[in-house]
Parts: C-alpha cells; structure tokens; sequence
C-alpha cells in the first residue's frame, strides 16, 4: 500500500510540472534513441533519393515529394492525410504512460518485418508503383521499433500507427470504386424526396434530375461520398480504440462508418434536391422568366453543394450519430470497470 501511495504521488508531481517534465520522463523511458534516430534518418533517406519510380511524370527521385505533389493537387481529397500524423502524435501522447511502462529489449524477429518491407519497396519501385513503396515505408518503420524496443512496443503502437494507412493516397481513376457509392446515395435521396413531396425529381444513374421543371445535378466521383467514407472511417477508429477494450464494440463502431458515410452523403444531396426546388418556386412565384427560374434553382443547388460550412452540416450529423453509438456501447455493464480500479 505505501508503495501504491508513493507512486500516486510521484505521478502528481511530474502531471503537476507540466508537459515538457513529462516529455523528458518518457524520453528518459526509452533506450537506443540514438541508435534509432540515425537508423530512422537512414531509413527516411532512401525514400527521398530513391523513392519514387514513375520516371518521367513526376521530377521527383523522392517519395515524400511524389506525396506533396498528390496532396497539392486534390488538396479536397487529400487533405485528411495532413491531419494523421497530428492525430497519430496525439494517441502517441494519450499513450505515453503505456509507452514507459511497456519492458523494451533489442527482438531481433522484428527484422523479418523489416526485410519484407524493404523488399517491398523494392518492388514498389521496379513496378512504378509508390502506394506500395509508401505501405513499406510504413512497415519498416514499425519493423524498426520492433527490433530496438520489443513486442511490447509494437502492441502499445500498433492502433497509432495503424492510422498510417489513411495517409496512403487513393488512386486517382476511381469510376469503379465511387460509382456504387454514387448511385445508392443518389438513390436514397430521390427516395427520401418523393416522401417529402417533391414528386417532380428523378434519378437517372448518377444524375439527379427535375423532367418537368427541366433542371437537374450530376452526382460527380467527387460527389460520391468515398471522401466522407474516409474521413468516417478514420473517426470511427479512434473512437473504437479510446474508447473500448471490447474487440466486438470496436468492429461495431468501425463498421458503423460506411452507412453513417453513406446516410450523410445522402442528406447532403438531399439538401441540394431541397433547396433547389424551393429556389424553383420562388423565383417562378416572382415571374421571373422560365429559363431564368430553372437556371437560378440550378445555381442555388450548386451554391449549397459549395457553401463552406452548409456541406458540412450532413457530416457533421454523421459525426453525432457516431459518438452517440459509441456513447451507448460504452454504457454496456460489461466493459465497466470493476470497484476498486482505476
């Protein structure tokens, strides 16, 4: 008991000195900086002077500038990947008592991983392709941890790391992969509006369209909802990984994310059949010209498909239902902590 007082007391004292007395504690925790740091710097090397093998298309021999170039040029798509390692150093952070506490030896079976991914990025080079040299990038950096800081290491750091993956970019011909996500939220929507009344909309494929009033919007790849998908799925993750120790609770949430991305994507084309229509009648009870009315209950959709913070309301609603599913998982008697712990 006196050691369990002497410990909760050590540990007030250094919350209590702040953030940069706890940065220097787990520093102080963890063996072989050194060594890994020029390992890391060794490892980062070969993937900016040899990194990326499209010669030819991109003036670039390293990895990280072929990934600058996919992120400057669809910054909208892209841009969860500037997010993750902010939100990788985060859970890091959250971690960081696991991360002193865990026993930390040189596990030479971590060098299987960082061979496979070294021969990986080989082949990512030879067959041009720089996903998959980015995947080994990965793997070898979590292979290197491993080796200089043992198994316990890589089970406090695989969920963080885990969230690598969403900085993979996704391939820039997605036809085959959003037109499904296209048509069934395009679907939903023009279902949801003949239930509200607006009768005089129609579906043809990824095409929303008014026949009578003769206006209509095209659901377009970047309209697909595979953005949002995305971005859901990584919340979920995070969600799922804080939140539960229950396996079953964390596959539930992460699951959750494809119809949340696809019930929100749909609202959003929902607000826009919505809001169209009802530009339509105003502007026809105003006596404006036919063409002018169709033409400006077009624009007003278009303007809501870009208006900064109204295309994010039906995301924003996804996020809720997200943390209220997980809200009500955790109130389950089973992952409840027993008396007496912490």
């Amino acid at each position: 008991m006196a050691c369990e007082i002497k410990d909760e007391a050590a540990k007030s004292a250094l919350a209590g000195q702040g953030f940069a007395a706890e940065l220097r504690e787990l520093g102080r925790a963890i063996p072989h900086k050194g060594l890994f740091s020029v390992l890391l710097l060794a490892w980062l090397a070969l993937f900016h002077f040899l990194g990326n093998g499209t010669f030819g298309y991109i003036n670039t021999p390293s990895l990280f500038g072929w990934l600058q170039n996919i992120y400057n040029y669809s910054p909208d798509d892209e841009s969860l990947g500037i997010l993750i390692p902010i939100l990788i150093l985060g859970l890091l952070w959250w971690k960081r008592n696991d991360l002193a506490s865990a026993p930390k030896h040189i596990w030479w079976p971590a060098l299987i991983l960082f061979g496979f991914a070294a021969a990986l990025h080989v082949v990512g080079y030879v067959v041009q392709q720089q996903r998959v040299s980015l995947v080994a990038l990965f793997l070898g950096l979590y292979g290197l941890m491993g080796v200089l800081w043992g198994w316990s290491w890589l089970k406090v750091t695989f969920f963080p790391l885990f969230l690598l993956a969403f900085l993979v970019p996704l391939p820039m011909d997605l036809e085959g992969m959003t037109l499904p996500l296209r048509l069934v939220s395009t679907k939903i929507a023009v279902t949801i509006s003949h239930v509200l009344g607006i009768g005089d909309v129609a579906q043809h494929g990824a095409r929303i369209s008014h026949p009578v009033r003769q206006f209509g919007y095209d659901v377009e790849a970047a309209c697909s909802g595979l953005r949002s998908l995305t971005v859901m799925t990584a919340m979920s993750c995070v969600f799922a990984f804080i939140t539960f120790r229950s396996n079953w609770k964390r596959l539930v949430v992460i699951a959750s994310a494809v119809p949340l991305a696809i019930a929100s994507n749909s609202l959003r084309l929902l607000s826009i059949i919505i809001g169209g229509n009802w530009k339509y009648d105003q502007l026809r009870a105003a006596g404006m010209p036919l063409e002018e009315v169709r033409q400006g209950a077009q624009n007003f959709g278009s303007y809501i498909h870009e208006h900064t913070i109204i295309k994010l309301v039906p995301y924003a609603i996804g996020f809720l239902c997200l943390m209220l599913l997980a809200k009500w998982l955790r109130d389950d008697v089973v992952d409840a902590p027993a008396k007496g712990t912490s």
